[in-house]
């Protein structure tokens, strides 16, 4: 969440006032200092999400998750046994991040191994330590539910795991959590079974297995806190726990055989076995959990309350209530095992003290206790706590009757700075304790630990890569030899992996807050970010950037409301060789050049090393204009007075103080609706944008060159705005172009249920007709895709019939995508060396090996497990072709890239038969030219690419005894 600069500072006077201490940080005065420069960035809540939500997941005409299809599509997934069968064969990269994490609401400390530490994330699986915290590993990639809210150990040292979670409304229309599927057993070795989960069909809100807030473990007993109320189960006589022996043990009131069955907020269980049990305004007691041994409701203030026992004390317990708002309304100390009357306040509400707000009152404002709210006990001490939600403190009893106590607030969450011996991220959700002096905090970053009682923090990440992303952005371009990607997140910023090659897994924050779409330029070291709301920073060097608007855009954008949706959008484009650049550079003559002689340059953006024939006999000292044939294009969204698309051509320009921007397309030309996908084709001529009214073509972008061609104001503009795809049902979420032609195109579907989840077309840039390629209705027929959300595709660089999807369910794959007929279309899963986790975007690079080390490299951004690469379809690189490179010289193409007629040029040593031919970057030969017996000496040979589509191919010369290769590129 991006939150602005913290309050602490401007309320000291009155945090002291009620016996806050702030005298546990060091020089708060740098400690606080913001991190992001520029415009503040809009305010948000975890609420937020749901605008990402509306668009990707949920049911068009129910505003929520079709819960009943989810389960009915996990469940038929799972009995098909996700068919192991591969149609593309990918293996999949972890690429971190290693420094921060995600969401994190369950931490165990194992009491049979020593140093083993168990964590769940929300999104992204569970994961165990066996250092005390220092390096994680998943436990299994691929289990059937990833949602991990909830970790205890049984006496006979057994772990149980819950899944789902109701504070982040996973059902509701502003969660962005996951749907849980029950109770599952940690067997070993990467094994588990479901003890207990949801059975469809499904209702909303009906299942209390949909979400298990809370595990706790009395003896061999298992007690589940669910939204449908406390479940209680004992093993039977071969240790598991059926379904239909769970039962409700807590009755409204004694004596009523009605059993309270709202969401249940917190289940603990005392060193003498007493059972505390929250629900909303209330708490409950039993000595030991049996049916019917809770005694009457006691009223607490608080929507939804947190609660925790003295591990040293069973007769001292706390409970911290928040308002519906989510800020604090009381915290509660009992030294009488929490029977009525005991319960004495020792925080109240309203004040400067608040953890979970980010503007303390009074009155505070920007609560979030409904989302995060930790609290525990110390082992050895039961009058000392941690309470966390947005920030921590310490309480320490300081007296009794009346109780009171000293509040320390004892981390701070910005600046990110995992040096800073005091910072925890923000939102704080379980706080567990190994011993009085060694504690764990599960935030939104992860993991944090201390080893002195709460004093000093560290970040222990290492291997616990569950961060939550929603895009991806990659770069390789000249110069370049190591992956570098950047990407949006839930709750961590926007960041970037692998600008220091030394150490590649490290990661870094570039952007603050929440991050949506971005981009990496492949020609120059710069980076484009995303905040909420329509906040895009353009960064030179990877380093810290700023807006680049014209004065419209500063109008629209940094005045007044927000100028874009939540979730922005952006797409940019760039290319080495754009044959219809008007754009050139000046070359200053240092020797005398013949006509048509080859000349040197290097483009204004990026210093790209250019090659071009002297247009005209030059001597020393002579200027000619030569042309720029780098080229990029940037896109943005905004929605501000009327949804429509700008584009600027000067991106990468950082010599321009004011970018000329264009308005290409908006209700003048036919656009409407909300976009939340780009994508350029490969030459940069058409834009297809997705929205929530259809899918987009916005054509002719290579012609249009400035304000009367490219903006739709202009009477001269030649920029048209198409929607095709009108036969497709439901809220496209995602498009893919083939980067060979355009015309076929790969739209897919968001939310669940439905039975079109895929289309395809192959006249995208005439007719835009889609038809199908679900595949197989039946769950039980080889090749079904689930029908779940799905977020993106990708058509692969080297053949348009390989298509990649990513789902809620991770990456499915087609080898047949584009096969004539559209019904035999089939999908299967490959996730190997991944998760089966939510991706939200996946992409490949276009850029041929001549430009870019890792063309065809996919890369993709998961939802709760990271960023992940596949070289598995790389098609071949120069040496893949065996060549004796002896007897030949001096060979090359030009102009390279080449657009209709090229020429190789080559010096032979001797009189030589020769050939020429021309292989594809499979390794596949494309043409032969018989170029006849050449004399030594130089030579050049033209040839034509006309009949060859866009892409990069391998440049063979054979003599009667020699090989040489070099490589070219065919754009038009």
């Amino acid at each position: 969440m991006k939150k602005t600069t913290l309050f602490i500072s401007a309320t000291v006077a009155g945090a002291m006032a009620v016996g806050i201490s702030l005298s546990g940080l060091l020089n708060p005065e740098a400690v606080y200092t913001p991190r992001i420069e520029g415009r503040s960035v809009l305010t948000k809540t975890p609420k937020s999400i749901e605008e990402f939500n509306k668009i990707f997941r949920y049911d068009q005409e129910t505003g929520k998750i079709n819960e009943d299809a989810f389960y009915t599509e996990l469940n038929a997934f799972m009995k098909s046994n996700a068919s192991k069968a591969k149609a593309l064969g990918i293996n999949w990269i972890e690429m971190g991040p290693s420094q921060v994490g995600g969401r994190t609401r369950a931490i165990l400390v194992d009491k049979t191994v020593q140093n083993k530490i168990w964590a769940g994330s929300v999104s992204g699986g569970l994961f165990y330590s066996l250092d005390n915290g220092n390096t994680w590993q998943s436990y299994n990639n691929l289990m059937v539910n990833l949602s991990i809210t909830s970790i205890c150990q049984t006496a006979n040292g057994k772990i149980y795991v819950g899944t789902g979670t109701t504070f982040e409304q996973p059902d509701g229309n502003t969660g962005s959590g996951a749907l849980g599927a029950g109770i599952f057993e940690i067997l070993g070795n990467g094994n588990y079974e479901q003890v207990v989960g949801p059975v469809p069909p499904i209702t909303s809100g009906s299942d209390k297995w949909t979400t298990v807030n809370y595990l706790a473990a009395s003896g061999n007993r298992l007690l589940a806190a669910t939204k449908g109320g406390l479940w209680v189960c004992d093993p039977d006589g071969n240790g598991k726990y059926p379904s239909a022996n769970w039962f409700n043990p807590v009755n409204i009131v004694p004596g009523n055989p009605l059993k309270v069955n709202g969401a249940c907020t917190g289940v603990e269980v005392a060193s003498d076995g007493t059972v505390l049990v929250a629900f909303s305004g209330k708490v409950y007691v039993s000595p030991n959990g049996n049916n019917e041994t809770f005694g009457n409701p006691i009223t607490l203030s608080g929507s939804r309350i947190n609660i925790a026992i003295a591990p040293s004390n069973p007769n001292v317990m706390y409970a911290a209530g928040t308002t519906g708002p989510g800020c604090l309304a009381k915290i509660y100390r009992s030294e009488n095992k929490g029977v009525d009357g005991s319960w004495e306040t020792i925080a109240t509400g309203g004040g400067p003290f608040d953890p979970y707000t980010l503007s303390p009152g009074p009155p505070a404002s920007q609560c979030q206790g409904w989302y995060d709210m930790a609290i525990a006990v110390y082992p050895n001490d039961p009058d000392k706590i941690l309470v966390g939600g947005i920030e921590l403190f310490k309480w320490v009893k300081t007296q009794s009757g009346p109780v009171a106590g000293q509040w320390t607030q004892i981390s701070v969450w910005q600046p990110e700075s995992f040096s800073n011996p005091y910072y925890i991220h923000a939102d704080k959700h379980n706080i567990t304790f190994k011993d009085n002096n060694t504690v764990f905090v599960g935030s939104d970053g992860g993991i944090a630990r201390s080893v002195n009682g709460g004093i000093n923090w560290t970040q222990n990440n290492k291997g616990y890569n569950v961060t939550q992303f929603y895009s991806v952005g990659y770069t390789a371009g000249p110069g370049i030899t190591n992956d570098i990607v950047m990407g949006g997140t839930q709750d961590n910023g926007t960041r970037l992996i692998g600008v220091n090659p030394g150490a590649s897994d490290l990661d870094y924050e570039v952007m603050g807050g929440d991050g949506f779409t971005c981009d990496i330029a492949n020609v120059a070291g710069i980076a484009f970010g995303t905040v909420y709301s329509g906040d895009v920073r353009r960064m030179d060097n990877f380093g810290s950037g700023d807006n680049f608007w014209n004065k419209e855009l500063e109008t629209l954008c940094e005045t007044g409301a927000a100028c874009a949706p939540f979730y922005t959008t952006i797409r940019h484009w760039d290319t080495p060789f754009d044959p219809n650049t008007k754009d050139s550079v000046w070359f200053k003559a240092t020797k005398s050049y013949t006509q048509g002689e080859m000349l040197n340059y290097v483009s204004m953006i990026g210093g790209i090393p250019l090659t071009y024939p002297s247009p005209s006999a030059l001597s020393q000292g002579d200027s000619v204009k030569l042309p720029d044939f780098v080229q990029s294009k940037f896109a943005f969204n905004v929605t501000k007075n009327g949804s429509a698309i700008y584009l600027t051509r000067d991106a990468l320009t950082l010599s321009k103080d004011v970018p000329a921007w264009f308005r290409v397309a908006s209700s003048t030309n036919g656009f409407s609706g909300t976009a939340h996908q780009m994508e350029f084709s490969r030459d940069g001529n058409h834009l297809f944008v997705c929205t929530n009214n259809g899918l987009y073509r916005i054509s002719n972008l290579a012609v249009g060159w400035d304000s009367l061609t490219l903006d739709n104001r202009s009477n001269m503009c030649v920029v048209t705005c198409t929607k095709i795809g009108t036969s497709m049902s439901g809220t496209i979420a995602g498009v893919a172009i083939d980067p060979n032609d355009a015309n076929n195109v790969v739209a897919v579907i968001g939310g669940y249920g439905g039975t079109a989840k895929v289309y395809r077309s192959t006249d995208a840039l005439s007719g835009g007709n889609f038809t199908s390629i679900t595949g197989p209705a039946s769950s039980n027929a080889d090749g079904y895709l689930p029908r779940v959300a799905i977020y993106d595709a990708e058509i692969d660089l080297s053949d348009k019939n390989r298509v990649l999807l990513a789902t809620d369910y991770g990456v499915f794959g087609s080898n047949n995508a584009f096969t004539s007929n559209a019904a035999n279309v089939k999908w299967y899963e490959e996730n190997t060396g991944m998760a089966r986790v939510p991706v939200h975007e996946i992409r490949q690079q276009h850029y041929p090996w001549q430009f870019a080390y890792n063309s065809g490299t996919i890369y993709i951004g998961t939802h709760g497990r990271g960023f992940f690469k596949s070289t598995s379809l790389v098609g071949i690189k120069d040496n893949d072709i065996k060549a004796d490179n002896t007897g030949v010289s001096q060979l090359s193409v030009y102009p390279n890239p080449v657009s209709n007629n090229g020429t190789v040029s080559f010096k032979l040593e001797k009189n030589t038969e020769t050939s020429i031919r021309i292989f594809d970057i499979r390794g596949q030969l494309i043409k032969e030219i018989n170029s006849g017996n050449l004399s030594v000496g130089k030579q050049n040979v033209a040839f034509n690419v006309s009949d060859l589509p866009n892409g990069t191919y391998i440049m063979q010369l054979k003599t009667a005894n020699e090989t040489k290769t070099t490589k070219f590129v065919v754009i038009k």
